[in-house]
This record gives structure tokens, C-alpha cells and sequence, in this order.
């Protein structure tokens, strides 16, 4: 058991927001072979979403000013990585992200991470979501959540994660051992904010973290279910919870 914190903030995709990780994969696969593109196969779709997710994080606050253009260098990036010349199949994968991320139905929570959320809040404990995606805060409402966090911090132009736990802390006026980072990814969600002083909790074993880009049975949102399990625990709360109220004025 760990003491509670006053302060808990939560990475967004991955951690808090779910997706079929693996029903994209195989849109974009089917997309590619429909432009004649017969040998993208689903294992080298997996390496190629990897790839660009990590673009994806280091350099997505420059487009913020353009969803379409992020969009498009997104593809791009993708399109890139299987090797294929198609500026046909750009602008198609474009298209199907925009739409993709418009549509809330393609998203989900894991049951446990929403109760947590709301026995934290129903405690006074205060929320933030500090995420590298720049559309962060209408996923979130996608999933009604948004109204549980005090503050969103998402990247804007420029700006990278660090950036943000930086201005979490100043414009909150936190001390780094008041509060606790939630999160998947070993890096942006573990060294970074550690590297403020800031302790972090991952859902999910880095070790395991990537298991999907190898097989296609893999329940990630298992792993996350039972990440929250463990941060139960770890704060010996109660689960189910009694929902309640954002402590947010």
C-alpha cells in the first residue's frame, strides 16, 4: 500500500481511453489492398502504427493548428513505413483517420479506470489529464469524462509532454511529491514526470506494453482492467466505489 495523493494526473490514449486496436489494423490493410497494395499484411501494418505513433507523440503539437495537415503527415508516416508510393493512399488513410476520430463509438473505457476516476473525485482528490494527443480533451468528452478533470493539458504548437507536466505544476501550483502520474508508456508517462520528481504508475507492464504489434489475440484492455486492479490496491480503495461529484471549482 502506497498513501494517497491529493493530485492524480492521467495520460489519455492507452491509459484511460481504449480503442480496437486491432479492427484499425485491419481497416488499413483492407484500404491499401483495395489500391492494389496486395502485400500489406496485418504484422507489417502493426510495425508501421508503432512507428507512427511515436511520430506521432514527438511531433503531433506542430500541427495543431490543422488537424487535416496532422492528419495527412500521419499518413504519410504510415504509408512511409510499408514501403509503398501512393499519394492516393494518403489521402485515403487521411481520410479514414479523420472520420475514425470523429465517430465516439470507436472508443471505450475500461470499467474499472471509471470507477477509480469517480471514487477519487467522490474523495476530493483532484484530477488532470496530461496527454500528447492534441485532441485530447474531445476525446475524453467522447467518453464522458471530461467533466471529472480539473484540467486537460494537451500540446500546443511546439510544445512537448515535458512541456506540459512543467505547466501542470506551475499554473497549479503543485509540489511534484503531491501528486501521481497514471499511465502506459514507460517513457512519457514514467520517466518523464519522474524526472520532475513526479511519481508515476503504469497500467500496463512495459514489458507488455507492445505485446499487441506481435499478436493479434492479445486484450490489452485486459491489461489495463487489471492495471487499475493493482492501483486499487495500491491505495487501498474500495472498488466497486460510491460515485461523486468532480472536486474541480
Amino acid at each position: 500500500m502506497i498513501r494517497p495523493y491529493a493530485n492524480y494526473s492521467f495520460d489519455v490514449d492507452g491509459t484511460l481511453v481504449l480503442q480496437d486496436y486491432m479492427a484499425k489494423v485491419r481497416a488499413l490493410c483492407w484500404i491499401a489492398q483495395e489500391c492494389g497494395f496486395v502485400g500489406v499484411d496485418s504484422a507489417l501494418m502493426r510495425d508501421a502504427l508503432a512507428h507512427a505513433n511515436l511520430w506521432y507523440e514527438r511531433e503531433a503539437s506542430a500541427f495543431t493548428p490543422s488537424i487535416d495537415d496532422l492528419w495527412m503527415h500521419y499518413a504519410s508516416r504510415i504509408v512511409e513505413e510499408i514501403a509503398v508510393d501512393s499519394e492516393d493512399l494518403i489521402s485515403r488513410y487521411a481520410a479514414y483517420f479523420k472520420e475514425y476520430n470523429r465517430n465516439a463509438s470507436n472508443f471505450f473505457v475500461s470499467p474499472m479506470a471509471r470507477h477509480l476516476l469517480n471514487q477519487f473525485a467522490s474523495r476530493g482528490w483532484r484530477l488532470y489529464a496530461v496527454s500528447a494527443n492534441v485532441d485530447a480533451n474531445r476525446r475524453l468528452q467522447m467518453v464522458s469524462l471530461q467533466k471529472l478533470f480539473c484540467r486537460v493539458l494537451s500540446p500546443r504548437s511546439g510544445s512537448t509532454k515535458a512541456d506540459l507536466f512543467e505547466e501542470l505544476l506551475a499554473r497549479e501550483r503543485l509540489s511534484p511529491r503531491d501528486l501521481m502520474h497514471v499511465g502506459d508508456d514507460p517513457v512519457s508517462d514514467r520517466d518523464i514526470p519522474e524526472s520532475y520528481g513526479i511519481d508515476s504508475f503504469l497500467v500496463v507492464d512495459p514489458d507488455l506494453r507492445d505485446v499487441r504489434n506481435a499478436t493479434e489475440l492479445v486484450d490489452l484492455a485486459g491489461y489495463v482492467e487489471s492495471g487499475y486492479r493493482r492501483l486499487a490496491e495500491l491505495l487501498n480503495l474500495r472498488l466497486p466505489e460510491t460515485r461523486g461529484a468532480s472536486s474541480c471549482t
